[in-house]
């Protein structure tokens, strides 16, 4: 009687390598467990396991991984002792840019304000990334500019009173700010000063200049008397 009772010489694993672009991502291994020519044995059972599970998890069982952080594991599956790896690299890719804040509100012309962009991949997960290159704009130049063109950051300031946004672009994608300039009162100016009514009857009149809180006149003010 001859037994034929296949040894495991190695395990195949399969992909080699993959780049997971998304925390949360998930890819499927195989392993393929062979003797020492190279044919595939069967009906053996695989264990898979992580070199870093704070980087790269994978269910010991199926062989599914999926991406916790940035970096780089590699992913073994073995069979009596036997085993096989591949690699995995976490490297997120980006899917949105976000403006901070979403809404901000200016008082007075020459008021600033700064605003940053950041940047996550497509499931919404934050991430490192060179921003250097994005590009700021204002809606409305006459309300409200925006400097410098390019960078992480840019700072706004009002101009004039109303409505502008704040815009960033960059990677294929774009976000804004809303920006309102609005007055704030911080006094009323009366002309003249003072008056001197010399007859019953006699009239004088007087005109107010609404004033914000750094100085600057305020057009078309609501006065009451």
């Amino acid at each position: 009687i001859i037994r034929v009772a296949q040894a495991v010489a190695s395990v195949a694993v399969a992909p080699s390598s993959v780049t997971l672009r998304t925390l949360g991502d998930t890819t499927r291994f195989t392993a393929t467990p062979k003797d020492r020519k190279n044919t595939p044995v069967a009906g053996r059972a695989v264990r898979w396991s992580s070199s870093a599970d704070s980087i790269v998890t994978i269910d010991t069982a199926s062989g599914l991984a999926q991406a916790v952080r940035g970096g780089s594991a590699t992913v073994a599956a073995s069979v009596g002792g036997v085993s096989g790896s591949a690699q995995v690299i976490v490297q997120q890719s980006i899917g949105a840019i976000d403006v901070r804040a979403d809404t901000a509100t200016l008082l007075a012309a020459g008021q600033t304000r700064a605003f940053t962009v950041t940047a996550t991949d497509s499931r919404g997960n934050a991430m490192t990334a060179d921003l250097s290159g994005v590009q700021w704009a204002s809606t409305n130049p006459a309300i409200l500019t925006v400097a410098p063109a390019t960078g992480a950051t840019a700072t706004a300031t009002a101009v004039a009173y109303g409505v502008a946004y704040v815009r960033a672009n960059g990677f294929g994608y774009r976000d804004s700010s809303r920006v309102m300039v609005t007055p704030m009162y911080g006094s009323v100016a009366v002309s003249p000063a003072t008056a001197t009514i010399t007859a019953i009857d006699d009239t004088v009149r007087l005109t107010g200049t609404a004033i914000d809180t750094v100085g600057g006149s305020i057009a078309s003010p609501l006065l009451s008397w």
